[in-house]
């Protein structure tokens, strides 16, 4: 879009649209408040941006056995589901989504399969505590 508004007859159809052209900061809070004027069908590239940026600071300064670690992972929905119900967008996506992304991403393959049983119970609780919310 910002090419497209330096070539004149494209800036004149572009100026009275949606996709006329918008400062960087103006972009970033169209973005975080779900009002992007040029790509809001991509949210989730926003999101897994935020995911991968939290992933690499957690993996820097939490160690997977640190129980902080696992609390997070357990948190992560109920914080969700008791104080995300009226934020925007992107970020409702992050914390609906990043307990997926975590467990897929930082928890060993063997440390699923010793403690399997443990985490279906827990999953199940999970699971209970999402219907029942409803």
């Amino acid at each position: 879009f910002v090419v497209a508004n330096y070539i004149s007859p494209l800036k004149s159809i572009l100026s009275g649209s949606s996709y006329s052209l918008i400062s960087p900061v103006d972009f970033i809070l169209a973005m975080l408040t779900n009002n992007n004027p040029y790509c809001f069908h991509v949210w989730y590239l926003q999101t897994l941006l935020l995911f991968v940026i939290c992933t690499f600071l957690i993996d820097k300064f939490v160690s997977k056995s640190d129980i902080t670690f696992n609390i997070l992972v357990v948190l992560l929905p109920a914080f969700y589901l008791l104080f995300c119900e009226q934020w925007v967008w992107i970020f409702k996506a992050f914390f609906q989504k990043y307990m997926f992304f975590l467990v897929g991403t930082m928890i060993p393959i063997g440390m699923v399969e010793k403690n399997k049983k443990k985490l279906s119970v827990l999953g199940f609780f999970v699971v209970e505590g999402y219907v029942c919310s409803f």
